[in-house]
């Protein structure tokens, strides 16, 4: 996680083992992500779900804070 400074107001985070087959589901909403899987985001608390191409999704992922 890398957080937001005075020069930049928002932080991110890299989603490890990403696969942009899939889909990923941010609550709340995220500004961005990358094709690597870097998500840009505002101060929050977020978790993801991941669905696959099965349609198959995953539980919720571990709290990530953005101070």
């Amino acid at each position: 996680i890398i957080q937001p400074t005075c020069t930049t107001a928002t932080g991110s985070f890299q989603i490890t083992g990403y696969n942009a087959a899939n889909t990923y589901t941010f609550n709340p909403g995220v500004v961005s992500i990358s094709a690597t899987g870097l998500v840009t985001a505002n101060a929050n608390t977020y978790t993801f779900t991941v669905t696959n191409v099965s349609g198959c999704t995953s539980p919720s992922s571990a709290n990530i804070v953005v101070n």
